[in-house]
């Protein structure tokens, strides 16, 4: 036997190899039957590789087309003297395993759940016969496939059945996947499944992001060597993750943190008791520490005025060696505050420091004192007039902040009405309002090259003085830009902004999808091929002939289901098909169950005069091919209220179609038959049914 020996093997000598990532679901359904239907129609053209085991043969690629022909020899009497042309190979088993997961890895239709399993399959044989070797790495250079891309796969398998159930049945995205890989705990993480997969509101891969990142502890101080402890490679540190899983797409953040607060903490803690007497005792001068998390509320323990100058309770002498003198601790390490009571009735009976008066407070009279209301609205010089006593404190502190609001109610709405709508000051106005009320914005306006507004540390999240100043500072020109820039970045927040109001949005600036959108290459990856030969088929670009001419010269091919995927996205972006208003419905944002003249009124030509809102009907006289309902060039293509089609279908593109099966000279029974007559394929022969219109 040659190394490469091509023959016509028995079907009973065959046997599939047990690497094949493929399901018993890839052997039914429609496609399997139109593979079944091609072989009974023309048998098999391409031969399948197998290799010699013994007295059979195993079946490296090509099983798809065995099973498609024992299906076909059932029919036909049994399988016993049934036989499929087949390349037969000597081969290692490392070989084999290596040839029927590459080429299956190189195959567009297997789904990701499958995709993921053979990365395992391949990953997990390759790793115990050399420990040392980056398979990782080694796979991802045979595949041309990322090696973070692989890893994040792999790892998704990590998680429960229930999850890769809804993954492969659609019910969630690889990104809800990719999220949940983050977290170890099992209830947590079918939680989370259940929020995702909820009939009304289903969490969105950013808000599942968020939530998850929620748990997640800042190590932002952390008393005991994390290299020690193995939190530089742990796979709950966010640092790993990005670096291993999420590249550039997790944000990278001054901190990494950890997703196990309970490790983190038991860490923490022993570290802190370890070191008490030594370090710790002298740095906060206190007798213990506890958490905050250890509190249910802020209101169980006392603040002394300690190191931060505080204006708080002063710490009594029988406080120093008292077991409920302590240190608050975030989780983080941070102290929450450096001295503090845990004893609240003992620390609730210590006295407050005499606080000084005003009229000590100021060293001058001209010093402008602060309203008892803690804010600092103007008030008028506190000095002692002739026979008078000093300025009272008021006796209800909250009355002056009171009435200057109800105040502004009344009268700031009257004064902004009367605005020039341009005007700087209506601007500032607006500008103010949009980031007072969204927090996203805000933040946005904040990191803007434009400001220079430092928040305080206390008004982070809220718009404050500092903002405002720095809005009273921009000219007319530095407004309208920022507000053009948050439009722009309100307009895309999809917590903030519906899709629907995106869409109403872009339309009135005038975008048009049916003219701009454009297929390109993130939008073929997204798609099966079956999918690309619809809407290529349905779009007009392969009987362009420049798609034809890229097909026969360059991928020295006839038929276009003849190519693989990526041949077929590289006809589509590669041979210099006008792609202009070549938009699939789904983009259009089109029912094409109910027609796309539901929301359009109009019948666009594309660039050969076709119809540019296409729908997809099953047509006995053209099997799949598409109709335009409202098109004045055949207007009675459907009738009635299930648009049935009337038999009036015309021939698409000129193309010849046969009655029967629909086929066509460039889309026919995988090029195996021929036409008998001008609208009947030779396959069809005999098989026609006597109500078919001729």
């Amino acid at each position: 036997m040659t190394a490469n020996d091509f023959r016509e093997i028995e079907l009973s000598k065959l046997k599939p190899n047990p690497w094949n990532p493929r399901s018993d679901e890839d052997f039914r359904g429609s496609d399997f039957e139109e593979l079944v239907s091609s072989v009974r129609a023309k048998g098999i053209l391409s031969p399948i590789l197998v290799r010699p085991i013994k007295n059979y043969y195993e079946i490296i690629f090509g099983e798809r087309r065995f099973r498609a022909s024992c299906v076909v020899a059932k029919e036909n009497g049994g399988m016993a003297t049934a036989t499929i042309p087949a390349m037969v190979r000597e081969m290692s088993d490392d070989d084999a395993f290596d040839a029927c997961l590459i080429e299956n890895l190189q195959r567009k239709d297997l789904t990701e759940l499958q995709e993921a399993n053979t990365f395992k399959t391949w990953v997990d044989r390759r790793a115990k016969k050399d420990r040392k070797a980056d398979v990782i790495q080694d796979l991802a250079e045979r595949t041309g496939k990322g090696a973070r891309y692989i890893r994040r796969r792999i790892a998704i398998l990590a998680l429960p059945p229930e999850v890769l159930k809804a993954w492969d049945k659609g019910e969630i995205t690889i990104g809800h996947c990719e999220q949940l890989t983050r977290l170890t705990d099992k209830k947590q993480i079918l939680d989370y499944l259940s929020n995702c997969t909820d009939r009304w509101e289903p969490l969105k891969v950013s808000e599942l992001r968020d939530e998850i990142d929620s748990l997640a502890v800042p190590m932002k101080k952390p008393w005991f060597d994390m290299a020690k402890a193995g939190c530089n490679t742990c796979q709950k540190n966010t640092d790993v993750q990005r670096e291993l899983l999420f590249g550039d797409e997790m944000e990278q953040k001054r901190f990494g943190s950890c997703l196990d607060p309970q490790c983190y903490e038991r860490r923490q803690r022993e570290a802190l008791v370890a070191g008490w007497d030594e370090k710790f005792r002298k740095k906060w001068g206190t007798n213990g520490f506890r958490f905050e998390r250890d509190f249910q509320s802020i209101t169980e323990w006392g603040k002394f005025n300690g190191k931060r100058g505080a204006n708080w309770k002063d710490v009594a002498e029988k406080c120093l060696s008292c077991e409920h003198f302590i240190t608050i601790l975030e989780t983080s390490g941070i102290p929450a505050w450096e001295q503090a009571c845990a004893d609240i009735a003992c620390y609730q009976k210590l006295k407050k420091p005499v606080q000084p008066s005003r009229q000590q407070r100021s060293s001058s009279p001209d010093r402008v004192a602060p309203d008892s209301s803690g804010d600092s609205f103007p008030q008028a010089p506190l000095t002692e007039a002739p026979g008078r006593v000093e300025n009272p404190a008021p006796r209800a502190s909250w009355h002056g902040r009171h009435f200057r609001e109800e105040f502004f109610k009344e009268i700031l709405p009257s004064w902004i009405s009367n605005l020039e709508p341009d005007s700087d000051r209506c601007l500032r106005i607006v500008l103010a309002g949009i980031l007072n009320s969204n927090f996203s914005a805000l933040e946005y306006f904040r990191k803007m090259e434009m400001t220079s507004a430092r928040p305080s540390r206390y008004g982070r999240y809220h718009f404050e003085a500092a903002d405002w100043k720095f809005i009273e500072g921009m000219d007319g020109a530095a407004l309208r830009t920022s507000l053009k820039a948050l439009g722009g970045y309100i307009a895309m927040q999809t917590d903030k902004t519906s899709h629907e109001t995106r869409c109403a949005i872009a339309a009135h600036l005038g975008i048009d999808l049916a003219r701009d959108w454009r297929i390109n290459q993130d939008y073929l990856d997204k798609k099966t091929k079956a999918e690309i030969l619809a809407f290529g088929e349905q779009l007009g670009i392969f009987a362009d002939p420049k798609a034809e001419a890229f097909l026969k010269n360059v991928l020295g091919k006839r038929k276009f289901s003849a190519l693989k995927k990526s041949e077929l996205d590289r006809v589509i972006l590669e041979s210099g098909v006008d792609l202009t208003g070549k938009v699939p419905a789904e983009i259009l944002g089109m029912n094409v169950d109910r027609g796309m003249h539901d929301e359009l009124d109009r019948c666009p030509r594309d660039a050969n005069g076709l119809c540019g809102y296409m729908r997809r009907r099953t047509c006995p006289h053209q099997g799949e091919m598409l109709c335009c309902e409202e098109c004045p060039d055949h207007p009675d293509t459907y009738i009635g209220d299930g648009y049935e089609c009337s038999g009036a279908c015309p021939v698409p593109n000129g193309a010849a179609v046969c009655r029967v099966c629909g086929c066509t000279d460039e889309y026919g029974c995988d090029g195996g038959c021929s036409w008998v007559e001008e609208n009947l394929c030779s396959a069809c022969q005999g098989k026609e049914d006597v109500n078919s219109p001729k």
